[in-house]
C-alpha cells in the first residue's frame, strides 16, 4: 500500500485535496482552517471558494503523499461465540469389567475475540466514538480499490474536476464528496464525533454505514446547498477500506441513504485512497482560532503605496516583482464577476435594497459535543465594503512559472489577506471572537475575507501562470466590515499566513485608509 515513487498527476490531485481535508493543523493550511473545519461543523462558503489553495499548500503536499491524515471511524457487529462447555465421556473396559470414570475437565474460558469491523459506542448525550481495528488479513490486502456509485439523485453528476476527488454536484447546486482511507493494523482508527442530534444506521451486508446529523443546521443560516448538516462513515465488509462522505442539505435523507446503499467497492488499477493517520485528541468545545495579539507592530511590516513595486518569491525558486497599479474601496460588487478561484460568480443576492452589502453574524458558546450543544448568545448585522487591488506580476526568472504537476512545477499562488490592528493578525481570525463568544456562522460571501481573483493568465484554482521575463495582470478583491477600514491592511503576498516573508524581509502591506 505504501507508494514511494513520485505520485502521478491523478494521485497528486488526490493528495492535495485530501491532505488539506485533514484535521492536522497547519497555520498556513486554508483547507484545514476553512474547508475541513467548516464541513465538519456543517458549514461551507461559496462552493468554488472552498478550494482556494493557501500560498504554502505545495510545501506540505509532498509530506501528505506519504501519509494523508484525515480522521473518522465506524461500527460493526461482533460475531456470536460458541458458549457450550466441553462434556466428559464414559469409557468401558471389557477386560477389567469395571467402569473407569473420566473426571470432566473444568470448562476453559474462551479467549476473547476482537470485534470484527467497525464499532460504535455512545458517549454522553451527543457524542459517538467510532473505532476500527482491521484484521491481519484485511490490513494485508494490497489490492487497490475504488468506489462505484450505482445510484445518484436526479440531475447529480461527477464534478471532480472542479470540486476535487470523489465529488459530485447536485441539480440544485449542492455537493456530496468523500475521502477514502485504508486502515493499517498497527494504526487502528478511533474518532469522536460530537454534537450529533440524530443517528441513522444504513448498514447492509456489503458495508457498515452510519449517517450522523449535526446540530449546526439550526443556526448556520446557510442555504441547503451550502450547508453540510450530515457526515457519513462507511466501511466495506471484510476490508480495511473506509469512506467519509459529506453531503449538503439539499440532498434528502432518503436520497443520501440510497447513495450509500448503492456504493460498491470495485478493484482498481490505481490508488484512490490515503492511509489513515490517528489524529491527536482535541479538547473539544473550544477553539484555538484567534489570539489577543501576535506581539507585532506596524514596524514589523513594509508599508507600500499605489505605484510601488516589491520583490517576492513563492518558496519554489520563483522570483517575481509585484507592482501595485491601483487600489480602491467600493460598497457594492460592481465589476466583480469571479470568486477567489477565478471562477464565475454572481454576488447580486447579497445586495440589500439600498444597493449595499450586509452580512449577519451569530455569536455564542460552543458546547462540548458530549452533553452540551452550541448556543447562540448574540446576533449582529454589519455593512461590508469591498477592497480592490490592481496588480502586475513580473517573472524575473529564467523559467516559466506554470502549473505542470507531472514535471513537478507549480503556478504562482494568489492568496491575499487582511490584517487588522492592533492585533496584527488576520482580520477573519480576530473577528472569530467577540468577547467570550465565538462566531457560530461564517461568511456566505467570501473565504477568509478573500472575495475574488481575476487574471489574464490564470492557472488552476487560485494560481496564475507567468512566462519567463513576462507579466501577468491580476485583480484581487477582499471584503471587510465598513467600520474597520481604518484599522485594516492588505497583505497582498499572503506571507502573514506563516508570519514571515522570504529571506527575512518584512511583509509588504497596504493601509486601507490610504486608498479609500
Amino acid at each position: 500500500m505504501k507508494n514511494k515513487r513520485f505520485p502521478t498527476k491523478e494521485e497528486w490531485d488526490n493528495i492535495v485535496y485530501e491532505a488539506f481535508s485533514s484535521d492536522k493543523m497547519h497555520d498556513f493550511s486554508f483547507r484545514y482552517e476553512l474547508r475541513r473545519e467548516n464541513i465538519q461543523k456543517g458549514i461551507t462558503m461559496k462552493k468554488a471558494s472552498n478550494h482556494i489553495k493557501s500560498r504554502y499548500i505545495g510545501m506540505v503536499a509532498a509530506a501528505a503523499a506519504i501519509v494523508i491524515a484525515a480522521p473518522m471511524s465506524i461500527y460493526a457487529i461482533s460475531r456470536s461465540m460458541n458458549n457450550s462447555a466441553q462434556h466428559a465421556d464414559t469409557e468401558t473396559d471389557d477386560v477389567i469389567a469395571t467402569h473407569t470414570v473420566i473426571t470432566p475437565e473444568e470448562p476453559t474460558e474462551e479467549a476473547e475475540i476482537a470485534p470484527i469491523g467497525m464499532q460504535l459506542e455512545k458517549n454522553g448525550e451527543y457524542q459517538y466514538i467510532l473505532t476500527f481495528q482491521p484484521t491481519e488479513e484485511e490490513a494485508s490486502d494490497e489490492q487497490n480499490y475504488d468506489v462505484e456509485y450505482t445510484w445518484l439523485p436526479d440531475g447529480a453528476y461527477d464534478d471532480s474536476e472542479r470540486i476535487g476527488k470523489h465529488a459530485f454536484a447536485t441539480a440544485a447546486g449542492g455537493t456530496f464528496d468523500s475521502c477514502y482511507f485504508r486502515v493499517d493494523a498497527d494504526t487502528p482508527m478511533k474518532e469522536k464525533v460530537g454534537g450529533i442530534v440524530q443517528l441513522d444506521d444504513v448498514s447492509n451486508e456489503e458495508k457498515t454505514a452510519y449517517i450522523f446529523h449535526r446540530q449546526n443546521k439550526d443556526y448556520s443560516g446557510l442555504e441547503d446547498t451550502n450547508n453540510f448538516g450530515r457526515v457519513s462513515w462507511i466501511q466495506f465488509t471484510n476490508t480495511n477500506f473506509v469512506v467519509e462522505l459529506f453531503a449538503t442539505d439539499d440532498i434528502s435523507d432518503d436520497d443520501l441513504k440510497s447513495i450509500i446503499d448503492g456504493m460498491k467497492l470495485i478493484p482498481s488499477d490505481t490508488t484512490t485512497v490515503g492511509t489513515w493517520f490517528q489524529k491527536e485528541e482535541s479538547s473539544g468545545g473550544s477553539s484555538d482560532i484567534g489570539s489577543d495579539t501576535t506581539g507585532k507592530s506596524i514596524d514589523d511590516y513594509n508599508i507600500v503605496s499605489i505605484g510601488d513595486t516589491v520583490s517576492d518569491e513563492n518558496g519554489f525558486g520563483h522570483s517575481v516583482e509585484i507592482t501595485v497599479n491601483d487600489a480602491w474601496v467600493q460598497d457594492d460588487f460592481d465589476g466583480i464577476t469571479t470568486d477567489g478561484c477565478g471562477w464565475g460568480a454572481d454576488y447580486s443576492e447579497y445586495l440589500a435594497d439600498d444597493g449595499k452589502i450586509y452580512e449577519t453574524y451569530q455569536y455564542g458558546t460552543l458546547g462540548d459535543g458530549i452533553n452540551t450543544l452550541d448556543e447562540i448568545t448574540d446576533t449582529e448585522t454589519v455593512q461590508k465594503k469591498v477592497i480592490v487591488l490592481d496588480l502586475t506580476y513580473k517573472n524575473v526568472g529564467d523559467e516559466d512559472i506554470c502549473e505542470d504537476i507531472e514535471n513537478c512545477k507549480v503556478s504562482y499562488n494568489i492568496f491575499p489577506r487582511l490584517l487588522i490592528a492592533p492585533e496584527w493578525d488576520c482580520n477573519w481570525r480576530v473577528k472569530y471572537h467577540k468577547g467570550d463568544a465565538v462566531l457560530m456562522n461564517h461568511s456566505k460571501i467570501a473565504s477568509e475575507d478573500f472575495l475574488s481573483l481575476e487574471s489574464d493568465n490564470k492557472s488552476g484554482k487560485n494560481g496564475i501562470n507567468i512566462p519567463a521575463g513576462g507579466e501577468t495582470h491580476v485583480r484581487v478583491s477582499l471584503i471587510a466590515n465598513a467600520d474597520d477600514l481604518d484599522d485594516l491592511y492588505v497583505d497582498f503576498t499572503g506571507h502573514t499566513a506563516v508570519n514571515k516573508a522570504p529571506n527575512g524581509a518584512k511583509s509588504p502591506i497596504i493601509p486601507v485608509k490610504d486608498i479609500k
